[in-house]
């Protein structure tokens, strides 16, 4: 790691971890796809360091001295990474071979740090861990399948499939018409001096219905090219937890 490029974060910087996408980038086979993974982890929290970036001015009344130390640092580390995100797709938006961007988060930060309160109303779970869903190609690729909301687990599916590279049995299912987006919450919260826990997974499971998954769903073994199946030959069938 480069220190510079740390503070004054926790975790490193935005600009480290796309700095690096670049030269993996650059550095790749030419005659073979390249595919990059990245979790980044700039602004995963906490928030309340001395910082002197403000270019983004937080109004918010009613917030202490700590909630808003929080959430001013955490509205600039925001700025800093659209700046950073920016700069990425302007790279790559430059480069001959055809390029697919996918950016999206798992959920948004914890708001009880800015002095608020999360909802353990479904609509007010689903609202906080609803995320935009950001998706580039430097060559014009047809988006028009992805759903206006996809659950993360069926969001790689969506992009091999965009791409022509939906061979795999399961991940077709995912990105169908048949398979469902599940929603499931929790949140523990204190009331009249015990923790109760509010969620709807019980509905979900109550509801929950799937094809069964054999042999012939999970398709070949990549690396052997071979089939899924018992020692004896015979097919396996998943049909319990």
């Amino acid at each position: 790691m480069e220190p510079e490029k740390e503070e004054p974060f926790s975790y490193p910087s935005d600009e480290y971890l796309f700095d690096h996408i670049i030269k993996e980038y650059e550095n790749r086979p030419k005659d073979q796809p390249w595919f990059c993974h990245t979790v980044t982890y700039q602004n995963h929290g906490g928030y309340g360091f001395g910082w002197d970036e403000n270019r983004v001015r937080v109004e918010e009344t009613g917030l202490d001295e700590t909630e808003m130390l929080n959430a001013r640092n955490y509205v600039n580390m925001l700025k800093v990474s659209d700046d950073e995100l920016l700069r990425l797709v302007e790279y790559f938006d430059r480069q001959e071979s055809p390029v697919l961007i996918v950016f999206w988060g798992d959920h948004a930060p914890a708001i009880r740090q800015f002095g608020k309160k999360l909802s353990s109303a479904p609509a007010g779970m689903l609202r906080h861990y609803t995320t935009p869903l950001l998706v580039y190609s430097n060559y014009g690729q047809d988006t028009s399948m992805l759903p206006e909301n996809i659950a993360s687990y069926r969001l790689g599916a969506y992009m091999m499939r965009m791409l022509g590279m939906d061979r795999d049995p399961y991940l077709n299912y995912l990105s169908s018409e048949d398979a469902k987006n599940v929603w499931v919450y929790g949140d523990l919260v204190e009331e009249n001096g015990r923790m109760r826990l509010h969620t709807n997974l019980f509905d979900v499971l109550d509801s929950a219905d799937c094809r069964m998954v054999n042999s012939d769903v999970l398709g070949c073994a990549f690396e052997p090219e071979q089939r899924f199946e018992s020692p004896d030959g015979s097919a396996i069938t998943f049909d319990r937890d």
